[in-house]
């Protein structure tokens, strides 16, 4: 979500956020990384069978928290907001985590959000509606590997 929020203010000066006071989760890919890391380098007592939600506190943030924090780094940007049905929230705990690996995320939302905006500006992202940075259309248009005879190299 943040990385298509992102791209749209990037390309098209505009983002809409759908029922702004849901919460959600967050985390970047390097944070993620290093928490499996943490995870298979932990005592194997205090993991072993155990379900970890794997994110940081910090980073469960409201829909409308998104749309500020890509306003306030593209701040001529127009952001709507509106409202469907879909009211689901998902503040999480990651107490258990934290307790039994140290896990704390080092990247706070705002640095993802840099990060797509410079592989923008410096060309590495041309066109975000581009299929390869869509899995569902990208397995729609391609045909997902459960539904081939033969595996194609792509």
């Amino acid at each position: 979500m943040v990385n298509l929020l992102t791209a749209k203010a990037c390309q098209d000066g505009v983002i809409t956020i759908f029922n702004g006071q849901q919460w959600r989760p967050f985390i970047h890919v390097r944070d993620l990384v290093e928490a499996v890391v943490r995870v298979l380098e932990a005592p194997i007592r205090l993991v072993s069978g155990e379900v970890l939600n794997v994110g940081d506190a910090r980073l469960n943030h409201t829909l409308a928290d998104v749309g500020a924090v890509i306003q306030s780094a593209f701040p001529n940007i127009r952001v709507e907001q509106a409202h469907n049905a879909d009211l689901r929230n998902y503040r999480v705990s990651f107490d258990k985590l934290v307790h039994r690996t140290g896990f704390r995320a080092r990247y706070a939302l705002r640095d993802g959000v840099d990060e797509i905006r410079e592989a923008f500006e410096q060309g590495m992202i041309v066109d975000y509606t581009d299929l390869r940075y869509h899995n569902q259309r990208f397995l729609l248009a391609a045909g997902s590997p459960s539904t081939r005879t033969k595996w194609t190299r792509w």
